[in-house]
């Protein structure tokens, strides 16, 4: 059973009787999405505040050329995955024949089979069409319709998924159970409040989820607060006072208090994290790594990264995360 992730064969259905329009696998682009997607300081700030991630991951799936065992391709699971440059990043970079494919996951995507309506994220640069022209024998030109799924060096999948939702979440981690296919490995960027604590569950939950990097972002708002006293990762349990904050943001804009006032708490939820990570099984080993990489410099003090793995580790992509612990201390003594 796979997980339930939509595909090309899910949107090369005819006109919609209902609404009169194509499906997504029907329009054309015309080369305006990849102005629209691609604006320079956006690309920019996501490969900057990724790097330490790219970096181990990399790393993670070079070691599986070395291992003449290693016969099946691992997945990767992008959480919160927005319109998922970081799996596009990944996607040009990692050697396709040792990743299957990214998955996506976001609440924002429209449903598999489904026509996007205008409050859902544009999946045009995964399923969109684009044409080339070509030049026949006999010298006449010819348009061919492609699709950018196609374009991508590893697939790209996205999957509809409120992992808040406690039916959405226990769903996914049955599908991910099931998977016949390689090892999984989970990506967790700028995830908010407590999407931070489901990462952690579903690398506590599921077997065949091999490995959890997590740059942590918001915390959890005072509302956690007032209906539970602890929360729980994985087999860990932490005080909801120690990490609960005021704030939220509003139309990109900060409502509450200074920022700089928090970063107290963050401190202490990304260690509660860390600590909840570390205690995912009794049956199997975890090693695991907390890694403060300065890669916001203004805005924000958001500059911690976790890693785990699940044993086997490897040794590789551990090696390079402490010697990037080492070059980082210099920098800051």
């Amino acid at each position: 059973m796979g997980l339930p992730y939509s595909s090309p064969s899910n949107h090369d259905d005819d006109d919609d009787p209902a609404t009169g329009t194509k499906s997504s696998a029907d329009r054309v682009d015309d080369g305006g999405i990849w102005k629209r997607l691609f604006k320079r300081d956006r690309v920019v700030k996501e490969v900057l505040e990724s790097i330490p991630i790219i970096h181990a991951i990399d790393k993670y799936v070079r070691s599986m050329e070395q291992d003449e065992g290693q016969t099946n391709k691992i997945t990767i699971l992008d959480l919160c995955s927005g319109k998922g440059y970081l799996s596009m990043i990944l996607s040009e970079y990692l050697p396709p024949d040792k990743v299957e494919k990214f998955v996506l996951i976001d609440k924002a995507w429209p449903m598999c089979h489904a026509e996007p309506k205008p409050h859902h994220m544009n999946w045009d640069h995964i399923y969109g069409n684009y044409t080339i022209s070509i030049t026949e024998e006999d010298g006449s030109a010819k348009t061919v319709l492609k699709s950018y799924f196609t374009t991508w060096p590893i697939p790209l999948h996205t999957s509809k998924q409120n992992l808040k939702k406690t039916s959405d979440m226990k769903r996914l981690q049955q599908r991910l159970g099931k998977l016949e296919s390689g090892p999984c490995f989970v990506l967790g960027v700028h995830l908010c409040g407590t999407l931070s604590i489901q990462a952690v569950q579903m690398f506590y939950s599921v077997p065949s989820i091999h490995g959890l990097i997590l740059k942590p972002c918001c915390l959890p708002g005072m509302a956690y607060e007032k209906q539970q006293t602890h929360f729980q990762a994985g087999k860990y349990s932490f005080p909801t006072k120690e990490v609960c904050a005021p704030g939220y943001w509003k139309k990109k804009e900060w409502e509450g208090p200074p920022r700089w006032h928090l970063e107290g708490k963050f401190d202490a939820w990304c260690r509660h994290l860390y600590e909840g990570m570390k205690h995912v099984s009794t049956d199997v080993g975890v090693v695991t790594k907390l890694l403060e990489a300065p890669v916001q410099t203004s805005g924000g003090f958001q500059n911690t990264f976790l890693f785990a793995q699940k044993e086997p580790t490897t040794d590789l992509m551990w090696d390079e995360i402490e010697k990037s612990e080492v070059k980082l201390k210099r920098l800051q003594e």
